[in-house]
């Protein structure tokens, strides 16, 4: 992609999408120009145990950061990054962000300007 075209620039990601087609997705985004920040579990990314060199390239050009986002420092660090993004993706069951706080309802009002991009396999009512 030229680098005079970069139509996502300025667009700030945060993607909580370790699944594999979050790690794509968010490789797109950032190859369009958007800024992703890659949240992964302390334990890491699943993708890197499975494909490393894979997993490497598919991440370049993001930050990552490992949180616990079943605790208070991992949902106060979670806020931050939220605060200030233009986009969340995810890949994640609907019940497991409504778990950690994080359904869209719960989103909207907090961060009116958020968009959320879910990746999902399985619309209502099999979606988790």
């Amino acid at each position: 992609m030229s680098q005079s075209f970069l139509p996502m620039q300025g667009v700030r990601v945060v993607s909580l999408a370790v699944n594999l087609p979050g790690p794509l997705t968010a490789a797109r985004f950032t190859e369009l120009g958007a800024q992703v920040t890659k949240v992964v579990p302390p334990t890491g990314d699943p993708l890197a145990w499975v494909s490393p060199g894979w997993h490497d390239a598919l991440q370049t050009g993001q930050q990552v950061e490992a949180l616990d986002l079943k605790t208070a420092a991992g949902q106060a660090r979670m806020a931050q990054l939220l605060a200030e993004a233009d986009v969340l993706l995810t890949a994640v069951r609907p019940s497991a962000l409504a778990r950690l706080g994080l359904e869209w309802l719960n989103l909207a009002g907090r961060y009116p300007r958020l968009c959320h991009v879910a990746l999902v396999g399985y619309p209502p009512p099999d979606q988790d």
